[in-house]
């Protein structure tokens, strides 16, 4: 079908587009960039390279590919109706930047892995596409992406990874959309200069595994956690300066392995653990101002007491305001749990 609207080779129109910015004098003095666009039955994709080239693709999934002359930086401008794109496949060292004009590449759901390995990408557009749906891996290893985005698009459902590893990304988000309710395993992992000041969870995150890990600047002022979620591994480790005004864990969470390690800041003041939690392993380590009372966790146990918590491994290591008796918290506990030598150390309990 023919392309329903052309660029110019300067890219000069009187319909906006989306434009990429590549500089290939990064790495060499010729290199080739490539990048792949997605759409269903009627898409299409036209792009400018910048260097006074064009061009059309004619399948979904073709992998655009242009050799560059000479070393400079080039505006890619590209129209097009699809659903997801790669802009990192090919060299994606040498990606720049990018403006955010989003609806001049169609209605974006699909964003799995479209920056990811563009290692010197600056990208400081603050906002995504509001079509959006899937970000899983969007933005995976992008080191120097900046993201001061104040919000997410309000259907993202999932965001495995979609942050991992952007070490400069601000990210001052103030909520996560509802909707986020799939996979969100590592999805602002290690983040140390991301901000998120959301005051609340998607209510329905049930697997949050590595969710903040290593988010040391992020603020978190949560005062709950979704009633459903399940796995919370690793969820804050390492958020040194998150507040977390928790009283009350998630009844149905099992695995707490390491999930506030290292949360100094945290101020924790729960009375009761889940009844069928798991794994304790490092839960509370080195968290100074949780403040938890042994007894009343005894107090509020199940009769059976927590029957699968065979792992207490430095569970609450270095958290000088536990307290109350150890025996008794032991009792509740499966025979010989891991670690009971090593979970009250630097504590204030008593035999």
């Amino acid at each position: 079908m023919p392309i329903p609207y052309r660029l110019n080779p300067m890219g000069k129109n009187e319909k906006k587009y989306f434009e990429l910015i590549v500089k290939p004098g990064i790495l060499a003095s010729a290199m080739t960039y490539g990048f792949t666009p997605y759409w269903n039955n009627g898409g299409y994709c036209s792009v400018d390279w910048g260097d006074g080239s064009r061009e059309d693709a004619v399948t979904s999934g073709t992998v655009f590919k242009h050799t560059y002359a000479t070393k400079g930086t080039y505006a890619i401008k590209i129209e097009a109706d699809c659903y997801d794109f790669t802009f990192g496949i090919t060299n994606g060292a040498i990606v720049y930047n990018c403006s955010s004009n989003w609806e001049c590449l169609g209605a974006i759901t699909q964003a799995s892995q479209t920056f990811r390995y563009c290692s010197n990408a600056l990208l400081d557009f603050s906002e995504l596409p509001d079509t959006l749906v899937n970000g899983n891996s969007m933005f995976y290893d992008v080191p120097n992406a900046i993201l001061p985005l104040t919000k997410l698009p309000d259907g993202l459902v999932t965001g495995r990874s979609m942050f991992t590893r952007c070490y400069k990304a601000t990210l001052p988000l103030t909520y996560l959309p509802e909707s986020l309710t799939g996979d969100c395993y590592a999805m602002f992992y290690d983040c140390p200069l991301a901000e998120l000041n959301f005051t609340k969870l998607p209510s329905g995150l049930k697997t949050c595994t590595y969710m903040f890990y290593n988010c040391s600047n992020a603020k978190l002022p949560l005062t709950s956690l979704p009633e459903g979620l399940t796995n919370g591994q690793s969820m804050f480790e390492g958020c040194t300066n998150a507040q977390l005004h928790l009283t009350s864990l998630p009844e149905g969470l099992t695995n707490g392995s390491s999930m506030f390690n290292g949360c100094t800041n945290a101020k924790i003041t729960v009375t009761k653990l889940p009844d069928g939690i798991t794994n304790g392993y490092r839960m509370f380590y080195n968290c100074p101002n949780v403040e938890i009372n042994l007894d009343t966790l005894v107090a509020n146990a199940p009769a059976e007491g927590w029957t699968k918590l065979t792992n207490i491994t430095n569970m609450f290591y270095n958290c000088p305001k536990v307290t109350g008796s150890r025996s008794a918290f032991l009792a509740k506990c499966p025979p010989n749990p891991a670690g009971a030598s090593s979970a009250f150390i630097l504590t204030n309990t008593t035999e």
